[in-house]
This record gives structure tokens, C-alpha cells and sequence, in this order.
């Protein structure tokens, strides 16, 4: 083989390579949003908003402690997975 064949060579298997890689990369990141999506913080308003509720109305389900809050400083944040499992028991 000459050297000119297994620059060439060479090169179709870095590219075919860097392919798989961003390939397998693209499918992690696509396992892993699910995830990150569940555990985002949301205001109170945004949470009004995911469920379609008045804040009054909201405040309620935290008083009843249904909904587990967190606090930053002087805003009231909840998981998005809270008012997954929030929505999730009151179907049942």
C-alpha cells in the first residue's frame, strides 16, 4: 500500500469514528433530558401554570404539604417531579 492509500485510509476511519461517537453522545443526551426535565425548579407561577391552577389554589396544596416546596432566599420553588407525583395520585 502506498502512503497516499493509507492517508486516505486513515482518514475514512476518523470520520466514520467521530460519526459513531457523536452518534452514541446525541443518544445519552436524549436518555438523560427526561431525567432533567423532571427535576427542574419552578416558580410558583410556572406551577400554577403546569397545573392549570390558581395560585390560592396552589397554596393550598402546599399548605397540605401534598406538594414538597423548597426555598432559594425569598422565592418558593417546587420539582417538577412533585407536581408529576402531585398529578399522578390525584387520577387515582
Amino acid at each position: 500500500m502506498t502512503s497516499t492509500t493509507l492517508t486516505q485510509l486513515a482518514d475514512v476511519l476518523k470520520k466514520e469514528i467521530m460519526e459513531g461517537v457523536k452518534e452514541e453522545i446525541e443518544n445519552l443526551n436524549l436518555q438523560k433530558e427526561p431525567q432533567q426535565q423532571q427535576d427542574e425548579l419552578l416558580t410558583i407561577s410556572q406551577a400554577c401554570n403546569y397545573l392549570k391552577c390558581s395560585k390560592s389554589t396552589f397554596f393550598r396544596i402546599l399548605k397540605k404539604k401534598s406538594v414538597k416546596k423548597q426555598k432559594r432566599g425569598r422565592n418558593t420553588l417546587v420539582r417538577m417531579s412533585e407536581l408529576e407525583r402531585y398529578l399522578a395520585t390525584q387520577d387515582s
